[in-house]
């Protein structure tokens, strides 16, 4: 693991219940749902998931745009 590392987020069912439920988001009951037969395993797998796609997607560009604007 590097030097220190620091948490910068998290996931847990009442983020998905929020998003599913939403202005400007359709209204899914299906997902409301599923959302309550998720497992702990189902989170991890989930959470793992959009963190893959946040490194592919966005991580570096957001850390060296937030560094620059915040700290040089």
């Amino acid at each position: 693991m590097p030097e220190n590392s620091y948490e910068i987020t998290s996931i847990c069912k009442s983020d998905l219940r929020y998003h599913f439920s939403r202005p400007g988001v359709n209204f899914n009951q299906k997902a409301l749902y599923r959302i309550e037969t998720l497992t702990k395993e189902d989170m991890k797998n989930l959470a793992g998931l959009m963190a893959e796609d946040y490194i592919e997607q966005m991580f570096w560009s957001s850390m060296g745009i937030l560094f620059e604007d915040n700290f040089l």
